[in-house]
């Protein structure tokens, strides 16, 4: 029976390599586990969620949990069920990126109008920091959210070139990029920066102006991509209500149950291409 030997001998080599290699292998999910923490608080306090992320972290795992029962129980098969959890892992992520994306949006709409406003009170006459102080208590949500960050940095002792830079590593967008960079160039090099935010706000009214032309010329586009990736499944749930004894293999068979997953695939995979095909970028 020397097979039996070399069972335990493998056992033996096997547990005492992984009594060697667990504390270095724990050391490793630590540190990986404190870096995902930092880096989703930092996510989390940008979009303005003060929130601890590993209260929002066990949140989560219980919503995961809740619809993995609640599909059991609409279905009644506990297969089925374990397809829950992944999609709200794929949907809640996109609708956050999505919130986030709009927030953002809202932002660099509304700063052309901000830009203008502090070039008109710099042509006043006004410091360009006093300017900035009385205009961002004047601004709308969300952009007086930000505004008033970098307000807290000016009390801080942190200069205004600093400060806007700041602002657009937290909302990267072309904007506050220029916006950040003209300020420091004047900072740096003096000259009339009146003259430079107003130019800076007609072209950024201009880039506001023309994507939002191409949006509305590409909407129909759009509308279609949604319209031919809902057909399929409006007629999946069509022929499931008026002939449900024709469709229930399609639900309770596994052959069913990969024809499911195969078409919800092609389904992302089209409309994805679909989506890409109908954005233009400015």
């Amino acid at each position: 029976m020397w097979w039996i030997g070399a069972l335990l001998g493998v056992m033996v080599a096997v547990a005492a390599f992984t009594m060697m290699a667990a504390p270095k292998v724990w050391g490793v999910f630590e540190q990986k586990k404190k870096q995902v923490d930092a880096q989703s608080q930092a996510v989390l306090e940008a979009a303005y969620w003060f929130v601890d992320a590993r209260v929002l972290a066990l949140f989560f795992s219980l919503i995961l949990l809740f619809s993995v029962f609640l599909w059991w129980w609409l279905t009644g098969n506990v297969w089925l069920a374990w397809i829950a959890p992944i999609v709200v892992l794929v949907v809640v992520p996109r609708t956050m990126r999505g919130l986030q994306k709009k927030r953002h949006l809202r932002v660099c709409t509304q700063l052309p109008d901000f830009i203008q406003s502090l070039a008109a009170a710099s042509r006043a006459g006004l410091g360009l920091q006093v300017a900035f102080q009385q205009l961002a208590i004047q601004s709308k949500s969300p952009l007086r959210a930000e505004l008033e960050l970098c307000l807290r940095e000016l009390r801080l002792g942190i200069g205004l070139e600093q400060a806007v830079m700041n602002l657009s590593n937290r909302i990267p967008h072309e904007g506050t990029q220029l916006l950040a960079a003209s300020l420091e160039v004047s900072q740096r090099c003096g000259g009339r920066i009146s003259d430079v935010l107003e130019r800076l706000a007609h072209s950024l009214r201009m880039r506001l102006y023309l994507e939002e032309k191409v949006k509305t010329l590409t909407a129909q586009a759009s509308l279609q991509a949604w319209v031919m990736a809902a057909i399929p499944l409006l007629i999946a749930a069509a022929l499931s209500w008026m002939q449900p004894e024709l469709m229930q293999s399609f639900w309770s068979e596994p052959i069913g149950w990969g024809v499911a997953a195969l078409i919800v695939i092609l389904e992302s995979i089209g409309l994805h291409m679909m989506r890409k095909i109908a954005q233009i970028r400015v």
